[in-house]
């Protein structure tokens, strides 16, 4: 009878605990968190940035509705690969202004992501406030930069920022041309292509514009009998074209309007029974490798068509076929020698020799590439593009007016006429 009482009393105790707290209250569950409700002025946006400059900036102010006696902290989710929180959220009562940008040296695409904003209790968001979560949703498209000139930019490296499936390139398509036996290398701006044709010795010689998705013909212009002429460049909205009738030194720089094929300006330099590859342009400046005997670079101001300077080279050896690298200061020239003059105002400042120079002739097909350590690099010899012969690379230390480096093998460069 005994142990029946004390079970009792013991389920009694057990119950009595289980009830409510030792003041008799009842036990409750954790705060209710507060609904904030948010709102995104803009829930979407589309930025475009280009290859060399893949910087663009993303803004959007969330507001919230509702109270809460804790504190209210934003927190931002995003691509970390892709954009990066440009300064400090600024909140200005209810709202949050949000500011993003993307990331330098990003490569050519089109990029589409989420950006994720709520509000949080803590700093960690651990607890986050229900109805606070919203998405905003960006488009970066980083396009590909038109390619210009020979070897596509003033440095010649014919480098592109972007990455492509071998798998899925296909021909778009091809196109004859009437009367055409050679293109020269081509040149683009936006959805145009550029190029220049050439019929049988003494027959004309035409520039072409065309559609780059279709290879539908949009302009031509008849350049005539000549002996020869270069693969264009692309400058703003002109194009400029080397052009030869016969030796004399008033051969013509042509410069057609990009857009519609139309005659701008001739600007005319020396040269003798010369090939040509492409001018080289930057800012609006053009600058051109030739001479009647070679060995002449000159610099033409765009806006005007007025020569701007000649500079000769050290070397010597170079008559035709080559054309020149530049950068914000200086232009670059293979003459044998690797000559650099001054943007401003033409003078050669160095001219590094050469030691590995064979002679295969007066033609150079191709021009000084320059690289990331202060060097360009150069093919060493003459010949190219006229005879089966290959040749070493040489790299010269600009600073120190030397060579750096040569290749041990060698290799044959593209003719300036392919």
């Amino acid at each position: 009878m005994m142990r029946s009482i004390l079970a009792l009393c013991g389920v009694c105790v057990l119950s009595a605990c289980s009830g409510g707290d030792s003041n008799g209250g009842t036990v409750t569950g954790p705060p209710v968190i507060p609904t904030l409700t948010v709102t995104l002025d803009k829930a979407s946006q589309t930025q475009v940035a280009s290859e060399t400059n893949s910087r663009a900036t993303f803004t959007f102010t969330a507001s919230y509705s509702g109270s809460s006696a804790q504190q209210v902290l934003p927190k931002l989710n995003f691509d970390p690969a892709v954009l990066e929180q440009e300064g400090e959220i600024v909140q200005s009562g209810s709202s949050f202004s949000v500011k993003l940008r993307s990331l330098a040296n990003l490569s050519a695409e089109t990029r589409t992501g989420d950006v994720t904003f709520r509000l949080c209790r803590d700093t960690a968001c651990g607890e986050v406030y229900p109805g606070s979560t919203q998405a905003f949703r960006y488009t970066l498209d980083v396009k590909l930069l038109d390619w210009e000139t020979f070897q596509r930019t003033p440095a010649h490296t014919g480098y592109v920022h972007a990455s492509f499936d071998a798998a899925k390139i296909v021909k778009a398509w091809d196109r004859t041309i009437a009367g055409i036996q050679t293109v020269h290398p081509v040149a683009t701006k936006g959805n145009q292509l550029f190029v220049t044709g050439a019929g049988a010795t003494g027959s004309g010689t035409s520039v072409f514009a065309m559609d780059s998705a279709t290879g539908t013909q949009r302009w031509a212009y008849d350049i005539g009998p000549i002996h020869s002429a270069s693969g264009p460049t692309v400058t703003g909205d002109q194009l400029q074209i080397v052009t030869m009738a016969m030796s004399s030194s008033n051969n013509r720089i042509l410069t057609l309007n990009a857009g519609n094929g139309q005659f701008v300006r001739n600007m005319l330099f020396a040269a003798q029974w010369s090939n040509f590859a492409q001018p080289t342009a930057i800012g609006r400046e053009l600058y051109l490798a030739s001479g009647y005997t070679g060995n002449v670079v000159y610099g033409y101001d765009l806006d005007t068509g007025a020569d701007r300077w000649q500079g000769s080279g050290g070397g010597g050896k170079v008559w035709d076929g080559a054309t020149v690298a530049a950068d914000s200061n200086y232009v670059y020239y293979y003459s044998g020698n690797l000559d650099v003059f001054r943007r401003s105002d033409g003078t050669r400042v160095k001219s590094i020799a050469d030691p590995h120079w064979v002679w295969n002739g007066y033609s150079y097909a191709g021009g000084p590439i320059l690289g990331s350590r202060g060097n360009a690099i150069a093919y060493s010899g003459s010949g190219m593009g006229t005879y089966a012969v290959a040749f070493p690379l040489v790299s010269y230390d600009i600073d120190g007016a030397k060579v750096a480096w040569r290749t041990t093998g060698t290799s044959k460069p593209s003719s300036t006429a392919t």
